[in-house]
């Protein structure tokens, strides 16, 4: 759930890979550096979200709502961005 993937990253965890996050509202949200390759962002609300040094490799990130979203230095190889 979104709850406990908060918990965690406030914990240090940084691996959710392969996660289900399909129509996650994550918006604002700092998620710098975070591990998200091959999980399902799938119409995942993102706005302004902190993406930094993420890895999205192989993320299902089909209309994900990305606008205002800081994807500097994050990893999108092979990423579904349809």
């Amino acid at each position: 759930s979104l709850k406990k993937l908060l918990e965690a990253y406030q914990h240090g965890e940084r691996e959710f890979t392969q996660i289900n996050l399909e129509n996650a509202d994550l918006r604002q949200l700092n998620l710098e550096g975070i591990n998200f390759s091959n999980a399902n962002l799938r119409k995942a609300k993102l706005v302004g979200a902190k993406l930094s040094n993420a890895n999205l490799s192989g993320a299902n990130l089909e209309r994900a709502d990305l606008q205002c979203a800081d994807l500097s230095r994050a990893n999108l190889n092979e990423a579904n961005l349809e």
